[in-house]
């Protein structure tokens, strides 16, 4: 399977805001409008919101314009100001399809991105604005390419799919006997040809611009994943290890074994070392320096490489979980160098003298300033689940999750950024609030820890940390908006703080039975607490509560009061009882 198939699910977060009540009853529950105390201001805003950070799968670099482009549609410009910092423009595109290969014409005058479903966008720009176009195919396109001899453009894709453009814009399809997937579409200025590669032996060769194609028979049990001319010799990496190569003008080809049996991800020449490097989804970097018959080993790094490249003659290698390698030689010896991040490095461009970027999963951008040696977030990846989006004003969301994860958007949530706070992996967050009195925004979660910001989310100080999640789960925190919090325990105590969060105490009663949810009711000017076994229990202060009886043993996950009722909700139904203190009963 082509590896970049494998890889392009989109890395998407995905928030679900929708208040239900809860039931004994075995009938369907009406949907209720937000809480008093939620954050949410709009069922527009909710219902129309992509929370997103898109995993960036590939990248195109000209001397005026560098375009990361990835899922969800989703394509950033970097710009270098005049003091060698670098921005992202997100750019509007108009679709949610993945992005799997961008080309550009000679002079930059026109940009093509394809994608998944068929997708084509065209840009006569410099990749400001995209138009959608018929592609007149429904296949995931993976290739792209601009034959600049012939002034044309070809894409390819899954099934065979093959389309031709004489100005990028209008495509037509190339019908094709074989239907085996094109993983990738190579232009060869020395021979004015195009190659395309693919599953089964597919490999296909245009002398014409890509309108006609020949097909070369190869070993249809090989699938062709790479390719680099060296010459008058022409390699082919395989998705099983071996290499290809042909030096009779591709009618007669050698099968060569490089010790591998892993995908090959990447296939590069280095002319100033004339030395051939292969890598491979094992974490395999092998070479020749003999033309490409024999190959070794080289460097065996901890996870699946995914691209190859050279800038300012130092060669470079990405991969899973933060991997990053550079080799001065020609890829005889390789260093690793830590990135500070776990997220999986697609690729690297470089975007001004000695400023390189990498771009991969969940958002991440890292930028270097000096060749490589020192890396800073332009953008921090998001990669672990998200429990809870707020909006605190307009344009500016937060959103908490799981190994300390704490976001901010400040564009409505396209796009995201980490924020400063003193957490830890072993921190998960579930709930955030907004006090209304003392302007603070709080947020809390297993085991037993709870983080403050007086500045709108830009930076957090942790005030409460148990260190155990049996003593504080904080399945949620609730609020009167006069500076009273609770944050409800399940397992644990109920911690309380009449302060806005700045101080915290654990309530001296409390039993065995585990809370989930909560709520706080200004009609009725009480903390309402629902639980394990149909447990309610209530509070004017946060401090003192006392027990209900639901008339339930189920457990009650979520709760909401409306001034007369009291609303729970367990897995058959919803139930009610009246909330006015001292009265019980449940219909």
């Amino acid at each position: 399977m082509n590896i970049l198939i494998m890889k392009s699910l989109p890395f998407i977060i995905i928030v679900l805001g929708t208040l239900l009540l809860f039931a004994c009853e075995k009938k369907s529950a009406p949907t209720l409008a937000a809480t008093e105390n939620s954050l949410f201001t709009s069922d527009a805003i909710i219902q129309n919101l992509r929370v997103t950070n898109p995993r960036f799968l590939t990248a195109l670099s000209h001397p005026t314009q560098h375009i990361i482009a990835g899922t969800d549609g989703t394509i950033i410009s970097l710009q270098v100001n005049s003091a060698d910092a670098v921005g992202g423009n997100s750019l509007t595109t108009g679709v949610s399809n993945s992005i799997f290969a961008l080309a550009t014409n000679s002079d930059a005058s026109q940009w093509v991105a394809v994608g998944e479903e068929g997708l084509l966008l065209h840009s006569t720009d410099g990749g400001a604005h995209w138009i959608k176009k018929i592609s007149h195919s429904d296949k995931k396109l993976l290739a792209i390419v601009f034959d600049a001899a012939h002034n044309t453009w070809v894409a390819g894709g899954e099934q065979g799919a093959l389309l031709y453009s004489s100005n990028g814009a209008d495509w037509r399809t190339i019908g094709l006997e074989n239907n085996a997937n094109i993983s990738a579409i190579y232009a060869v200025p020395t021979r004015a040809s195009l190659i395309a590669l693919g599953d089964n032996g597919l490999l296909l060769i245009s002398t014409n611009g890509g309108s006609k194609w020949q097909t070369i028979p190869v070993d249809a049990e090989l699938s062709l994943a790479r390719l680099v001319v060296y010459g008058e010799v022409l390699l082919l990496a395989t998705t099983d290890g071996k290499i290809l190569r042909s030096d009779s003008y591709w009618q007669h080809w050698e099968t060569i074994a490089t010790g591998s049996n892993a995908f090959l991800t990447g296939l590069h020449h280095q002319a100033d070392t004339d030395t051939l490097i292969a890598i491979s989804s094992a974490g395999e970097i092998l070479l020749s320096d003999d033309g490409g018959t024999l190959w070794a080993p080289v460097a065996m790094l901890d996870a699946p490489l995914n691209s190859i490249s050279a800038f300012d003659q130092t060669l470079w290698v990405t991969g899973d979980s933060g991997t990053l390698a550079y080799s001065h030689n020609g890829g005889r010896t390789w260093s690793p160098i830590k990135t500070g991040t776990e997220a999986d490095i697609e690729g690297l461009i470089a975007v001004a003298d000695g400023q390189l970027v990498a771009y991969g999963a969940g958002g991440l951008l890292l930028h270097s300033k000096n060749q490589g040696q020192d890396w800073q977030w332009l953008k921090a990846p998001a990669l672990d689940f998200v429990h809870q989006l707020s909006q605190t004003h307009a344009g500016l969301w937060l959103a908490v999750g799981a190994k300390g994860l704490l976001l901010s958007s400040t564009n409505g949530g396209q796009d995201w950024q980490a924020v400063n706070a003193t957490t830890q992996q072993s921190d998960y967050f579930f709930s955030l609030i907004h006090d209304q009195q003392s302007n603070r925004l709080i947020a809390a979660g297993p085991p037993g820890t709870v983080v403050v910001s007086d500045d709108g989310g830009d930076h957090w100080r942790v005030r409460l940390a148990l260190g155990d999640a049996t003593q504080g789960y904080f399945h949620q925190l609730l609020g009167n908006d006069k500076g009273t919090l609770v944050a409800i325990a399940g397992p644990g105590k109920i911690h309380y703080s009449t302060d806005a969060g700045e101080h915290w105490d654990g309530v001296a009663s409390d039993d065995n039975r585990q809370l989930f949810s909560g709520t706080y009711s200004h009609p009725l000017k009480r903390f309402i607490a629902v639980g394990q076994g149909g447990r309610i229990t209530l509070s004017a202060d946060g401090k003192h509560w006392q027990a209900q009886e639901s008339g339930v043993s189920h457990s009650l996950q979520m709760t909401y009061a409306d001034g007369k009722r009291l609303w729970g909700e367990v897995n058959k139904g919803y139930c009610s009882t009246p909330t006015t203190p001292g009265n019980s009963g449940t219909r």
